[in-house]
């Protein structure tokens, strides 16, 4: 997942669990404000077992898109998730 936002977009760097499943870690590590408003996540796998993420989990009201680096991890991997969410005149 690319680190560099456009101009037009205030970036802010956050370390913020974020509650997912009892397999997951999932942390904030950026958002994006502009037109459109972005999160960035990394999500562990901390289980014993393959995990297989299936993006359609991360949907929520307002969800735009959903970016997965890497759909399925191994215990211990991590990979990057990209959230897209209406703006705030969305």
């Amino acid at each position: 997942a690319r680190d560099a936002e456009p101009e037009d977009m205030t970036a802010r760097n956050t370390l913020e669990i974020v509650p997912l499943w009892n397999e997951a870690r999932l942390i904030l590590v950026r958002t994006l404000d502009g037109a459109l408003f972005g999160e960035k996540y990394q999500l562990t796998n901390v289980s014993s077992s393959r995990m297989v993420i299936d993006e359609r989990e991360l949907y929520r009201p307002g969800v735009l898109a959903v970016m997965v680096d890497s759909l399925e991890l191994e215990p211990g991997e991590a990979t990057d998730v990209l959230v897209v969410l209406e703006g705030r005149d969305g």
